[in-house]
């Protein structure tokens, strides 16, 4: 169904979505159409295996629960907060956890995380679609289509005040606002016991070496290092330079690249082993 058709049914008051149970590793769920892939995506095998070993997880840019449903899949994660701006997707994210069992581990936090808190910011998206920005560039059809509307900043420092509660890893999928969340998390991080798993990203409005070099300047101020994902070695311009999205994982300057990840490459399957 086109997107416009789907605006005009949505502004009617109408949702539309589908419900399927879908059968994923050894277990059953009921999900919101979308949800669990089954052809992984780049970074989905390693997100699996790191929340095996994480307890508290910050899921910013969550959308409808992808990855959440992911990292809810291990017993062990005790507390998920999953972050938003986008309603509609949040809601959808909701209700995926609420008919499997799995809200009493959640919160849901419905704002942009950024490096400021109590600031406004456009977004643009259609629906709860996966690729909402703040750059008009990152979100090409919200941007033909003049789909946007304000939302609320708030940095993950205040945010973790506020819930007093501190995530032993954090997920970061905001359509090149990577830097900025990271600015806002200057306190936890200098804390050192958290882990960043980022998506980066590029577009019009920033090139994927200069979302890298801010990156890399962000870990120098606050003592971590930053890991390219895929050759699982220490980040440099030189090695993404040709990338449009790439994966990171930031690690406090002591730690050592996990050795939970050294075996599985980018696009792997999920295993249980």
């Amino acid at each position: 169904m086109k997107l416009s058709l789907l605006n005009q049914i949505e502004k009617l008051g109408f949702v539309y979505k589908q419900i399927k149970v879908v059968d994923f590793l050894n277990k059953r769920f009921k999900v919101v159409k979308g949800t669990l892939r089954t052809i992984p995506d780049k970074d989905d095998a390693w997100l699996f295996e790191l929340a095996r070993h994480h307890k508290v997880i910050f899921d910013v840019g969550s959308n409808i629960g992808q990855a959440a449903m992911l990292m809810l899949y291990h017993d062990n994660v005790d507390k998920i907060i999953l972050i938003d701006p986008n309603p509609k997707a949040l809601s959808y994210a909701a209700e995926n956890l609420i008919m499997n069992n799995l809200s009493h581990k959640a919160h849901f936090f419905p704002a942009f995380i950024s490096d400021r808190t109590g600031d406004k910011i456009e977004l643009y998206t259609v629906g709860a679609g996966a690729a909402g920005s703040k750059f008009k560039g990152f979100a090409r059809t919200a941007s033909k289509m003049d789909s946007h509307f304000s939302v609320n900043t708030v940095t993950l420092d205040s945010l973790r005040n506020t819930l007093v509660l501190k995530p032993d890893l954090v997920k970061i999928d905001v359509e090149g606002a990577e830097y900025e969340v990271l600015k806002g998390a200057s306190h936890l991080a200098a804390e050192g016991h958290t882990t960043f798993f980022v998506e980066m990203h590029s577009g019009p409005e920033l090139s994927i070496t200069n979302n890298t070099e801010r990156i890399l300047d962000w870990c120098g101020q606050v003592g971590y290092r930053a890991w390219y994902l895929k050759n699982k070695e220490l980040l440099s311009v030189e090695l993404i330079k040709n990338r449009g999205r790439y994966h990171a994982l930031l690690l406090p300057g002591d730690h050592e690249f996990p050795e939970c990840l050294k075996n599985i490459d980018e696009g792997s399957e999920l295993t249980l082993s």
